[in-house]
C-alpha cells in the first residue's frame, strides 16, 4: 500500500512538472469491472490449473504524456484489482457428499500493478480521439485465504487455505476514447487485456482438530478483461 501512494505521489509530482513546461497529456483516474476469463476463471475442482475467480472490480491512477506535437507518447499507471472467489464451485466435490454441509469466509485474488508504456492517439475531432496502449511491468499478485466449516457426520472442521504474496512480469494492452469536456478535463473510457503469472511458494493448507497440514507450491495464470471509465485533468 505504501508503495502504491508513494508511485501515486511521483506521478503528481511529474504531471506537475510538465504542466509548467507547457507539454500536452492528462493524469487521469478510472474505476470499473474486472473480468475474468481463461484459467483464472475456470472453476472446475478438478482442473489444477483453475483459478475460481469471480467478477472483480479496479481502480488506477494514469499518466499520458504526449511527445511533441505527435499522436505518439509514453504513459504510466498505477492499479489496484480485487477478484473474489467463487467458494461454492472451489468446494463443490465436498458439496456432492451426502450429509456434508459447509460454511466458507473471505477469498479473493489481489492484485497491486506499476506499468509502463507507449501509446499512440487519432482524433476524430477536436472533442473525441481514439487511443491504443501497450504496456508491462511489476504485477503484486496475493492469493486467496479461503476458510471452509465442514460438518458431516464425523463432526465440525475447519479447513484453511493461507493467503501468500508473490510477484510477477504483467502485460496489459488496451485501447479506448477520450472525449473533451472543456480546457482542463477529459472523459476517459478505457478497455484492456491484462495477463500475469504468479508462482506462490508455502501455500499451506491445514484442518485444524485433525494432524493435517501441508505446503505446496503453485502457479496461477491471471488474465482478466477491464473496462474502467474516468476522468482526466489535462495539462
Amino acid at each position: 500500500m505504501k508503495k502504491t501512494i508513494l508511485i501515486m505521489l511521483m506521478l503528481l509530482a511529474i504531471a506537475t512538472g510538465m504542466a509548467a513546461q507547457g507539454e500536452r497529456g492528462y493524469l487521469g483516474i478510472s474505476l470499473g469491472p474486472s473480468i475474468p476469463i481463461g484459467e483464472f476463471a475456470e472453476q472446475d475442482p478438478d482442473n489444477e490449473s483453475a483459478g475460481f475467480a469471480d467478477l472483480g472490480a479496479m481502480v488506477d491512477l494514469s499518466l499520458v504524456y504526449r511527445i511533441g506535437k505527435g499522436q505518439y507518447g509514453v504513459t504510466a499507471m498505477v492499479r489496484s484489482q480485487l477478484n473474489p472467489v467463487d467458494e461454492e464451485a472451489l468446494f463443490s466435490d465436498v458439496l456432492q457428499e451426502p450429509g456434508i454441509s459447509f460454511d466458507t469466509e473471505g477469498g479473493r485474488w489481489g492484485m497491486r500493478t506499476a506499468l509502463l508504456g507507449a501509446f499512440g492517439s487519432v482524433a476524430f475531432s477536436d472533442k473525441i480521439s481514439f487511443h491504443a496502449r501497450v504496456m508491462a511491468g511489476i504485477v503484486g499478485v496475493s492469493s486467496p485465504n479461503v476458510e471452509a466449516t465442514v460438518t458431516g457426520p464425523a463432526g465440525t472442521f475447519i479447513v484453511e487455505q493461507s493467503s501468500e504474496n508473490a510477484s510477477a512480469f504483467g502485460r496489459l494492452y488496451g485501447g479506448g476514447f477520450t472525449f473533451n469536456l472543456g480546457n482542463k478535463i477529459a472523459l476517459i473510457t478505457n478497455l484492456d487485456y491484462f495477463t500475469a503469472t504468479p508462482e506462490f511458494s508455502n501455500v499451506e493448507v491445514s484442518i485444524n482438530d485433525i494432524p493435517f497440514s501441508t505446503n505446496q507450491s503453485l502457479s496461477q495464470k491471471v488474465v482478466t478483461v477491464n473496462f474502467s471509465v474516468g476522468l482526466g485533468l489535462k495539462f
